[in-house]
């Protein structure tokens, strides 16, 4: 049974998604454009959503809104 999530990109734009549990984090991000894959991270409730586990691992429901943001480098302590 597939349902939608929502993919916000934190600055306002906001994706609806439809998919299944069995779904990949990897194919999901890949259908809403966000590639390379490991450029981007997608949060819910403070943790990072693995590329490699499913919708399901993660107990998504219908209309959960997912946080996107690029990854980013490290770098110098604040001087």
């Amino acid at each position: 049974m597939s349902f939608n999530i929502k993919i916000s990109d934190g600055k306002g734009q906001i994706k609806n998604l439809q998919v299944k549990n069995s779904d990949t984090i990897r194919s999901a991000k890949t259908a809403t454009g966000y590639i390379p894959t490991n450029s981007w991270k997608w949060k819910i409730d403070g943790g990072v959503l693995s590329d490699d586990k499913t919708i399901g691992d993660y107990n998504l429901e219908e209309d959960d809104v997912i946080v996107v943001s690029k990854n980013q480098l490290g770098g110098d302590f604040y001087k």
